[in-house]
């Protein structure tokens, strides 16, 4: 069969003009316009927005791909290749490699984050894809919806409607407001099924500040501004008033517990503190002997050496001395860290397992304490504690009346009183659209009555109560990605700027297990010394401020790395042997 010339000319113009410079040109000037803007548009709306605006796009796709195209025909248009093809070819290879990589790792790769708290365990990234989750309990219907607000951040009203479908009724859920950098506002209302609720005005030096506190929440009865706590208690009984504000009690000889040596022969041997303190006390069936040298019921450690803060028994420990004929070893002993020697790399010349029980009792006011005290009957009181959280004033106060701490030089001032109170929470849009505390506003209907509206901040849940009576559960949350293998935190270490707060550098020590593989291994993940598993690399990312020191580890799949490489080695490759054809020709 002939093909006509004017269908020949025609396919060969358009092989031509793939492979020609005047279809390059124009596609590396559109790709470097895009990379531009994609640099843009990350400064002014973070990450998730640029990857699912400009990286992450169909166009951009295309254009990676016609850039590729565009390099195969030019390089094929040579066949049958000469020697001094070689570097061309090479070159052109080794960018198409490259740009594959690009894509593999886009399309198919895995980046996240890994967040855990120290001592607990970790086995699924936290996705950049956000979803509106809608539970429905009864009948135990859920759907997820993934959302792309991000990827116009700009935009505050989304209008998007998204329709869940439940036996015979559809839920319909209109997304109305979108705020990628939401400020938190809490305004103090008066509620009839609220607790109570006061006001304090503290001031130190030429710092001020302004704190609610709730009695009744377990996370805002205590607030901590520097080394000072300042609190709200309630005592609902005479006997829980005097309980909360009790002296140091007088504490019996037999409440200094038991000093247990454990040897890898034999019964455990029991050695009462109280009978044995200052004495040597022969252990039975060993050539050793144990003399309790002192008696600490508040142990702390300080610049000036091993100390005790009270007498009450809030820390107790022991220092012992174990010997024979030729050796002696003195150590100390706490009864709240049974692992202290260990943790202080402390070992015993003898053969002994050595562990201290004895009773504690924890303060029932916090140390540094700047409080109020609210009694069964309603009377408020304003209490003082030292830095050993004992009480060392108490008295009436009122609104308006102030409260001073003697040795931090804080005072305190008593503005508002509520009986019954609780916090309406509202959010006004931040400075800035880039992605870092997105907040959602839901209005929930059933097509049979007026729609409900709810805030959504991202990582939280809500139930809202329909028309029908059935409630629904939202949730908006970041995509979960399962990890074939988990990750624990043993310890996070940060290191500080000497004389300031700023890390200077953070780390984690891990323990990584695999159960498929029968894999378990320690490692240490710190800002330059990742940790590379399975195609997975974890990197120290960042950390949280709260109460239980939490790791932030980055992870990172990218299956695309491999071609990447080598494209950077065959371009590098083929420039060198250009260099080396061309005064040969």
């Amino acid at each position: 069969m002939r093909v006509h010339p004017s269908v020949l000319s025609c396919r060969q113009r358009v092989w031509h003009g793939l492979g020609s410079v005047w279809m390059a040109v124009p596609l590396l000037l559109a790709l470097a316009v895009a990379l531009a803007l994609g640099t843009w548009y990350e400064a002014r709306y973070g990450t998730p927005a640029v990857q699912r605006t400009v990286y992450r796009s169909s166009w951009f796709f295309l254009l990676r791909l016609f850039l590729a195209i565009n390099l195969a025909v030019a390089a094929l248009r040579r066949w049958p290749w000469r020697r001094h093809h070689a570097g061309f070819v090479m070159v052109h290879a080794g960018i198409i490699s490259i740009l594959t990589g690009g894509l593999l790792g886009a399309y198919g790769g895995v980046q996240g984050e890994l967040v855990i708290p120290e001592r607990d365990t970790g086995d699924r990234l936290q996705l950049e894809e956000r979803l509106l989750i809608v539970h429905q309990p009864n009948p135990g219907v859920s759907q997820a919806f993934p959302t792309a607000f991000e990827a116009r951040a700009r935009q505050r009203e989304p209008n998007a409607v998204f329709l869940m479908r439940s036996d015979d009724r559809t839920y319909r859920l209109l997304v109305d407001r979108y705020l990628p950098n939401a400020m938190t506002e809490e305004t103090v209302v008066p509620a009839p099924d609220g607790g109570p609720a006061v006001r304090l005005e503290a001031g130190w030096g030429d710092r001020r500040q302004s704190v609610w506190l709730w009695a009744r929440d377990p996370e805002r009865f205590v607030a901590t501004w520097g080394p000072l706590h300042l609190g709200f208690f309630e005592a609902l009984t005479v006997e829980a008033q005097a309980g909360l504000t009790r002296p140091p009690a007088a504490r019996s000889p037999a409440e200094r517990g038991t000093l247990v040596l454990t040897f890898p022969w034999g019964p455990p041997h029991r050695i009462p503190v109280a009978e044995a303190l200052g004495r040597a006390t022969p252990l039975a069936g060993t050539p050793y002997a144990v003399t309790i040298q002192r008696y600490f019921p508040d142990l702390a450690i300080t610049s000036e050496g091993v100390v005790n803060r009270s007498e009450e028994p809030r820390n107790p420990a022991v220092v012992y001395t174990i010997a024979d004929d030729r050796t002696t070893d003195t150590q100390i002993a706490v009864a709240r860290a049974p692992q202290f020697a260990e943790a202080h790399g402390i070992t015993l010349r003898a053969p002994v397992r050595v562990t201290y029980e004895a009773p504690w009792v924890d303060p029932p006011l916090p140390p540094n304490l700047l409080g109020i005290l609210r009694g069964p009957t309603g009377r408020l009181e304003g209490i003082v504690t030292d830095e050993r959280a004992f009480l060392i004033q108490r008295q009436p106060i009122a609104v308006g009346q102030r409260l001073t701490h003697p040795r931090l030089g804080v005072t305190i001032q008593l503005a508002q009183v509520h009986e019954r109170a609780a916090i309406h929470v509202s959010y006004r849009a931040g400075a800035t659209n880039e992605v870092r505390q997105p907040v959602l506003r839901v209005q929930v209907s059933d097509g049979a009555g007026d729609a409900t509206a709810v805030w959504l901040p991202e990582g939280t849940s809500r139930t809202v109560a329909v028309d029908d009576g059935h409630p629904l559960l939202l949730e908006y949350r970041r995509r979960q990605h399962p990890l074939p293998f988990a990750v624990t935190l043993l310890d996070f270490r940060k290191r500080t700027y000497p004389g300031t707060t700023t890390a200077a550098s953070f780390e984690s020590e891990v323990e990584l297990t695999d159960p498929a593989r029968g894999v378990t291994m320690r490692r240490l993940i710190s800002m330059n010394n990742p940790l590379r598993y399975r195609g997975y690399t974890l990197f120290q990312a960042s950390y949280s401020e709260t109460p239980v020191e939490t790791t932030v580890l980055s992870v990172r799949r990218d299956p695309g790395v491999p071609c990447v490489y080598a494209g950077f080695l065959t371009v590098i490759a083929g420039l060198i042997t250009m260099f080396y054809w061309r005064p040969t020709r």
